[in-house]
């Protein structure tokens, strides 16, 4: 991961990520024809689709800070199961999902994100890197991340 100041990819994706998502929500608010489906109607669709799911582990790769201050963990791939799962899920809802930008395509979980309106000076965005550099060498001696409640299935963690 570059220190403040440098840009990599993955920083790129997600600034073109989040640019885009400001675009979408700005239309969606002027929009009054919107229409969604209702959560319990999508929570349903949703058990069913994922009901032959295979249980699935994510490997914790690396803890940073994206686009706005959001705290990030990455992981080192989609397994084959997930990305089945990806398939299903686009299948069977895609004329209810927006196209998958690039910066969400790669596995990620959101920690957190800053209050609307803060933003991070270079200090504390210096020491947030520093701490999150620290965690992000735990990590990776640690083993695999279990998924089990995606598909209702209880693992026994080794």
């Amino acid at each position: 991961m570059g220190g403040p100041g440098s840009s990599t990819a993955m920083e790129e994706d997600v600034r073109e990520e989040m640019e885009v998502l400001r675009t979408r929500l700005a239309a969606a608010a002027e929009d009054a024809l919107l229409a969604l489906p209702s959560p319990s109607l999508l929570g349903s669709r949703l058990s069913a689709i994922a009901a032959p799911a295979r249980p699935f582990v994510l490997e914790p790769r690396a803890l940073f800070v994206a686009w706005s201050g959001v705290l990030t963990l990455a992981y080192a791939g989609w397994p084959p199961q997930a990305t089945a799962l990806k398939a299903r899920v686009e299948e069977s809802l895609g004329g209810c999902l927006a196209a998958e930008q690039q910066g969400s395509k790669w596995p990620k979980t959101t920690l957190g994100a800053l209050r609307d309106g803060r933003t991070l000076d270079l200090g504390e965005l210096e020491r947030l890197f520093a701490v999150l550099d620290g965690f992000t060498e735990q990590i990776r001696g640690r083993p695999p991340i279990y998924h089990p409640a995606l598909v209702g299935v209880q693992m026994p963690r080794s």
